[in-house]
């Protein structure tokens, strides 16, 4: 797991000389903080999974993604855990404004 705070720290700002890998390692590091801060978040909220980044190791690939499928499927796996494994849970995973929008 990557913490969202030691991303934000690294890569809030772009610097001014940055070439393309660095622009690239910058873009990759933004779409971790949305995927692990919004769309597809733990129960926790801070940390966004390892494996994601290996999905956006090539930018232009990752847009081939069904990147939807998987964020209802980890909002549905999510309420399922709190429904049927455990109901004592006070915290959700998954894309809230999803389910927010829907209900």
């Amino acid at each position: 797991m990557i913490y969202l705070t030691w991303l934000r720290q690294n890569f809030q700002q772009l610097p001014v000389d940055a070439n393309d890998v660095v622009i690239a390692q910058h873009a990759r590091a933004h779409i971790m903080m949305i995927i692990g801060g919004c769309l597809i978040s733990d129960t926790s909220g801070a940390r966004v999974h390892f494996l994601y980044l290996l999905l956006l190791s090539n930018l232009s690939e990752a847009s081939h993604y069904s990147w939807g499928a998987a964020i209802l499927t980890s909002l549905f796996r999510a309420l399922d855990r709190v429904v049927l494994v455990k109901p004592d849970q006070t915290k959700i995973g998954g894309c809230l404004l999803l389910l927010q929008s829907w209900a």
